[in-house]
């Protein structure tokens, strides 16, 4: 008996011991996490968790989080991140605030994603508006050497003025070359003032033959090219201060090429926002006459995706009737080939409309508004072929006879898309007349 109570006891005291080693493995096994988690509790950055927000555009949120965790920093005799930073997020998220506040209401209605070896081949422009041109090419035609040149140039419709950027004072700002006869200037310097040693290129002139578009690195920009316009003063014979042209067409990112197309009246811009690699965007927009603001009441995230154009058919939005009334001019401004006279949408043998109006069937309609457009293109085209071609019997030189070739190639794929569409728009015309 006194052995079996011995044992009793000693059984008790091992299941106890049992019981005490298993807590402690629980104990052991909870410190790393509890650790961890404190660990990773000390790496949240203050700065990041505000950016993250500023980028979803809730800017007061991320106001609100950098006032509150300045304000907790500052009981800390020892900061765990930094102030300064937080202070210049801040007064960054400020500034950036007024700028998209002031972000001009723009209808976009398309672009297209294209690597930057490819740029300078669909930037359309009719012959009338002037053309857009690689600088290095240019200078070749016009037998002017300089050292080092910016990406692309602009010839006024009358071809007696180009602009392009060339050297001046160790970076490349906008110059101008004149003919005078058959003969071409060397680049002069634009002087364009509060830039100086600034790097420019994109250059476009308006044809009013006053209001220049170019790209800039400036150091009051938003951030990498910004696209500015300066307009020239005849009588004093010089540029005036230049402009930023704001949101949504600037960006922290790098903005350039502006350019309008004034007979269709159409816009366009370059930019790498939003954008991987070498790649860009070419947006294509309607012109506004004037500075075109956002309603007071517009909330502010609303705001923050108009001005960095994260939704474009949220640009046209309530715009409906001007988008229709942009179509029906650039479908009035096109002209055909052969008679000059509007396009004329052929159905059947029985069948032609004359105005795209004239449609029953709502994809044929949308179909036939985007032949004016490529009608429109091909035209543009021709034009440019016959331009080509003359300078090619005075000045035959290879980069006019790459550029001949270059166009005839792509006037043949243009064509085939044509005919191929023509088809398309007939038998979605034809299911809704002739069911």
């Amino acid at each position: 008996m006194r052995y079996f109570f011995i044992e009793n006891q000693v059984l008790q005291c091992v299941k106890s011991i049992k019981i005490a080693l298993t807590l402690l493995l629980c104990l052991l096994c909870l410190m790393p996490s509890q650790a961890q988690r404190k660990k990773k509790q000390a790496k949240v950055n203050p700065v990041e968790v505000a950016r993250k927000i500023m980028l979803t555009g809730d800017y007061p949120q991320a106001q609100e989080y950098i006032a509150k965790e300045l304000a907790a920093q500052k009981k800390l005799r020892r900061p765990t991140c930094n102030v300064d930073s937080l202070h210049i997020l801040a007064d960054t998220m400020k500034i950036a605030e007024a700028n998209i506040r002031s972000t001009q209401h723009v209808v976009f209605v398309d672009s297209i994603v294209l690597p930057k070896s490819k740029i300078i081949e669909h930037l359309s422009l009719h012959p009338e508006m002037g053309r857009i041109c690689s600088a290095e090419a240019l200078l070749k035609q016009l037998k002017i050497t300089v050292n080092n040149v910016g990406d692309f140039a602009f010839v006024n419709a009358l071809g007696d003025n180009a602009f392009l950027a060339t050297p001046q004072n160790g970076v490349l700002a906008l110059s101008r070359t004149i003919r005078t006869g058959s003969n071409w200037s060397q680049p002069e310097p634009l002087d364009i003032p509060d830039q100086e040693g600034m790097q420019q290129d994109y250059p476009f002139l308006l044809s009013d033959g006053v209001s220049l578009y170019y790209a800039a690195q400036a150091e009051e920009g938003f951030g990498g090219w910004d696209i500015y316009v300066t307009r020239y003063d005849g009588e004093e014979k010089e540029f005036l201060k230049p402009q930023n042209i704001g949101m949504p067409f600037n960006s922290v990112a790098n903005d350039y090429m502006y350019y309008i197309d004034e007979s269709s009246n159409t816009g366009y811009f370059l930019t790498d926002r939003h954008q991987k690699g070498d790649s860009v965007c070419l947006y294509t927009f309607i012109p506004n006459t004037t500075h075109t603001p956002y309603p007071n009441d517009t909330d502010f995230v609303t705001l923050f995706h108009a001005a960095h154009i994260n939704d474009i058919a949220a640009t046209q939005q309530g715009q409906e009737q001007r988008i229709a009334e942009w179509n029906a001019k650039r479908a009035s401004k096109i002209t055909t080939k052969e008679g000059g006279n509007r396009p004329k949408f052929i159905i059947s043998n029985r069948v032609v409309y004359k105005d795209i109006d004239a449609f029953k069937s709502p994809e044929a309609k949308s179909i036939a508004e985007e032949l004016v457009t490529l009608y429109a293109t091909l035209n543009s085209q021709e034009t440019l072929l016959s331009i080509l071609r003359k300078q090619f019997t005075t000045s035959p030189t290879s980069t006019i006879r790459d550029n001949i070739l270059q166009i005839e190639l792509e006037r043949t794929q243009l064509i085939h898309l044509i005919k191929k569409k023509e088809g398309q728009m007939r038998q979605l015309e034809l299911k809704v007349i002739n069911p």
